[in-house]
């Protein structure tokens, strides 16, 4: 996955100017090729150098995995890698009702799938327990379940 930025000229007054794409190559038989996943637009704010870490990112969250070591990057390219992601999981049918919220440091609490329950307190303290209605929670970015997450339920079982 990459950004490509192509020249676009306008129809109606010849003015030129730049565009910006998410694409994917892939192999397909014995030659490669090129789709567009998302046109970013004309006014694409993120820096060229940070391109390739986006890229990473974007991956790395349309992946639904855990990372052994969490990309370091600008909150601008982590809140447009998230936001570029959002875009492609509605893109895929995957329902994203609103976005998760960005932190800089990347924990397996904070990356675990996240549920919404529309009757707990928003001000609740942690340690106070609340009644959940199952039928009334959501997942958010529902993740697959790694083989080593099976074999510890097998030895625990």
């Amino acid at each position: 996955m990459y950004i490509r930025r192509t020249h676009t000229n306008n129809s109606a007054t010849g003015e030129r100017y730049f565009t910006y794409r998410l694409v994917k190559s892939e192999r397909v038989g014995g030659c490669t090729r090129q789709s567009t996943l998302l046109n970013l637009g004309r006014h694409f704010a993120i820096e060229q150098d940070y391109w390739p870490t986006l890229c990473a990112r974007v991956d790395e969250i349309m992946g639904c995995q855990l990372t052994l070591l969490p990309i370091d990057c600008p909150l601008a390219v982590e809140r447009e890698a998230q936001r570029i992601a959002a875009l492609l999981l509605a893109r895929r049918g995957v329902t994203v009702t609103s976005p998760e919220p960005v932190s800089k440091t990347a924990s397996p609490v904070a990356d675990a799938p996240s549920v919404t329950n529309a009757s707990a307190a928003p001000t609740a303290p942690v340690s106070d327990i609340q009644s959940v209605d199952v039928a009334s929670l959501e997942l958010h970015r529902p993740r697959s379940v790694g083989v080593e997450q099976l074999g510890l339920w097998q030895c625990s079982s």
